[in-house]
């Protein structure tokens, strides 16, 4: 069976809940440091609702839109529940800390409160319960046998460390779920409990449809007799029973359409209802659906209520049409010449149209994940390749239609996609296979190794050592220009009036720290890039308060020092924008090609963002960020850098990054200011500009995609 690209999580509803040992290696109750994070969605949270718990000695959970730990015997210390509240049926990653004096909530990688806590609490035999009263689900329960600082809390959300010692390590991704921590803690689930398989996609019925804007380069099968494929992932409902035994099961559904149905122009990928079967088959259309000959019908059925890979390709040379189930060749025939051209296509996916009524027909009963768009015929072998990868660099490509998150877009190009009649984004949900590996792939994109080879110990640590801005000896004075433009700026742009004078103060703290850090203490900045040449090569090292990590090398003879500056400047926006997160990226092969080819590359991405003053802001650097959201390049380079990083992680990070950057004004506003850091930085390497060397390349959009 394939499978689309899902995750695994536990569901616990009603009574469900998860018993684990009655002791730890170490002891909850105050007597220790310790840590516990949870990835966590709650989906009625009225009542208590604990994430984990030792009745008697420790309570961690969540009630309303507030956090809450307490140790037996100590007052129980509750999060704020309105600045940074615990949102119901969204994830959130919250933890607890306690020090040895003192209690600690974090909320999404944010301190929220702490207390001073001194003595220790009671303990019993009692087990350990996870998700007691708990309706909604879980991604992981980890407990920790020391007080993790914040900057390794904030790495842990969604990069923890592999060497990392858990003293539990509750994994809910497994099925069953179980503890990967090597002290094979036990895990016994009662009540109602579900290990589900879970796949991002669009949602369709009744006559919902989702409609590219303004691609009019996705036109396969526009030129008459020009090659093509299209290529997707789909899930199909299963009729009722009573529509089928009243002969009204839908006569097709559609899966892509470039134009009426019953018009001489255009092509269609679509499903159509084999009545004796009492199921669907794949059908590849050239021209007017009415035609005779002018269909190639599959062979083979497509299941209900499962995924299935489907794809057509069309060789010109032999006039062959071909279809293709799952990655494997199912039919194909060379009785198919060339159609009269398409000037104007008119893209639907999950829909179609016919000239004869306004709304929408073959409306695709199910789920579409993604959907490939190719100019050139692929063969059997990039068929079966680009099944299970991310092809988002590959020549012919013109279109890869997401739908795994709410930004629904063509990814090669940004262009957007609009959700019509009632489809919309969420999850497709079913029970697990017994296999997690069997039932979930968690990537879409290529295995690209992102470690590079790391420099000696003392060599790390003689360059951490020496972090130093002071070779740019006019930083200060263009800190100093960014900080007053900074502050003296229309705020009432970015905030409400009754804010203004909060987030002034608060532009104005962090800007002052952040100095006060570069020039005293630069390693605890919460992100510095430094590139070096060592032994011929170019090498960049990402630091932060807990370690040095060598990103990139490369020989200095394949990148000229314009380049490579250009490059270090895209990579520090990123870097800012992530860091924000805690994540850290390699800048691997393919993000580097992705970079000089769809950024630097791009003309009118680079005039929009290319006269970048020596003085930025971070509400300068908020709109270079939106600038390469706006164009469609912020997604595809975040999901190839990330390559370690599965679905599941990778889909809350673009989350919290829509709600923290383009969600609402207080929150867009405690973003601008944690971007100073990277401004700072920013305009750091913006010193370091080598002669005769624009920011924009001569040329640029050469490789622009249409």
């Amino acid at each position: 069976m394939s499978t689309p690209f899902a995750s695994l999580e536990t569901s616990f509803f009603v009574n469900g809940s998860a018993q684990t040992a009655p002791q730890f290696s170490i002891k909850l109750n105050g007597s220790v440091p310790f840590t516990v994070t949870a990835w966590v969605n709650a989906q009625s949270i009225q009542d208590p609702a604990d994430i984990l718990a030792k009745d008697g000695v420790f309570r961690f959970g969540v009630q309303g839109t507030q956090l809450y730990v307490e140790l037996n015997g100590f007052p129980a210390l509750w999060s704020d529940g309105v600045t940074n509240p615990v949102t119901q049926d969204a994830w959130h990653y919250v933890a607890c800390v306690y020090t040895g004096t003192q209690l600690q909530l974090y909320i999404d990688g944010v301190l929220d409160c702490a207390a001073g806590v001194t003595g220790q609490g009671a303990d019993n035999p009692n087990p350990f319960v996870i998700a007691n009263n708990l309706q909604g689900r879980l991604n992981s329960v980890r407990v920790y046998a020391s007080a993790l600082p914040a900057g390794l809390l904030l790495e842990a959300m969604f990069q923890p460390d592999p060497a990392q010692s858990y003293v539990a390590n509750f994994d809910f991704t497994l099925n069953p779920p179980a503890d990967t921590s090597g002290n094979n803690l036990p895990l016994v689930l009662s009540g109602t409990t579900n290990v589900n398989a879970v796949a991002p996609a669009v949602a369709l019925g009744a006559s919902a449809y989702c409609q590219p804007i303004r691609d009019p380069g996705v036109n396969p099968g526009g030129a008459g007799n020009d090659p093509y494929t299209i290529q997707a992932w789909i899930w199909i409902a299963n009729p009722t029973a009573s529509l089928t035994a009243d002969g009204l099961v839908p006569a097709a559904q559609a899966v892509f359409v470039n134009q009426l149905i019953d018009a001489p122009v255009g092509v269609a990928l679509f499903l159509v209802y084999d009545s004796t079967a009492n199921l669907y088959r794949l059908a590849s259309l050239r021209g007017n659906v009415d035609s005779p000959g002018s269909t190639l019908v599959s062979q083979g059925t497509l299941p209900f209520g499962q995924w299935v890979n489907v794809a057509t390709t069309y060789d010109p040379t032999t006039t062959t049409l071909s279809l293709y189930l799952n990655g494997a060749l199912d039919s194909s025939s060379p009785a198919f010449p060339a159609i009269t051209a398409l000037a104007a296509p008119n893209v639907l996916i999950g829909g179609a149209a016919v000239s004869t009524q306004p709304s929408t027909v073959w409306t695709l009963q199910g789920f579409i994940q993604t959907v490939d768009v190719w100019n050139v015929s692929l063969s059997a072998a990039q068929i079966q390749q680009w099944l299970a990868a991310y092809p988002i660099q590959e020549t012919g490509l013109t279109a890869h239609y997401d739908f795994t998150s709410q930004l629904t877009r063509n990814e090669l190009n940004g262009n957007l996609v609009g959700l019509a009649d009632r489809a919309s984004v969420h999850a497709q949900t079913g029970a697990a296979g017994t296999s997690a590996a069997a039932t979930a792939r968690k990537s879409r994109r290529e295995p690209e190794k992102p470690h590079y080879r790391q420099l000696a110990p003392e060599v790390m640590q003689r360059l951490r050592d020496g972090i130093s801005f002071a070779d740019a000896p006019q930083l200060d004075r263009l800190l100093d220009e960014a900080a007053r433009k900074e502050l003296a700026q229309n705020l009432h742009l970015f905030v409400p009036a009754a804010h203004v004078e909060r987030f002034r103060a608060k532009l104005a703290g962090e800007w002052a720290r952040v100095r006060h850090l570069m020039k005293e203490r630069p390693q605890e900045l919460r992100f510095v890039i430094t590139h070096h040449k060592i032994d011929g090569e170019h090498i960049l090292i990402h630091h932060t308060p807990v370690r040095s990590t060598v990103v990139f090398r490369a020989p200095v003879e394949s990148l000229d020092d314009c380049t490579m500056w250009r490059i270090r400047v895209i990579w520090t926006i990123l870097m800012g924008l992530l860091s924000v997160f805690g994540v850290t990226a390699a800048l691997t092969n393919r993000a580097l090609q992705f970079i000089q080819q769809r950024i630097l590359g791009n003309a009118a991405l680079m005039r929009a963002i290319g006269n970048i003053p020596a003085s930025v802001t971070a509400t300068g650097l908020y709109v270079i960020i939106k600038a390469l959201y706006d164009f469609g390049v912020l997604w595809p380079l975040i999901k190839i850098v990330l390559t370690s990083m599965g679905w599941w992680a990778l889909t809350k990070l673009l989350v919290k990054i829509l709600v923290k950057f383009f969600g609402a004004a207080l929150a867009v506003a405690e973003t601008i200011a944690s971007l100073i850091v990277a401004v700072a930085q920013l305009i750091y390497v913006l010193t370091q500009q080598p002669a005769q060397c624009p920011l924009i390349p001569s040329g640029a959009g050469a490789s622009t995609p249409a």
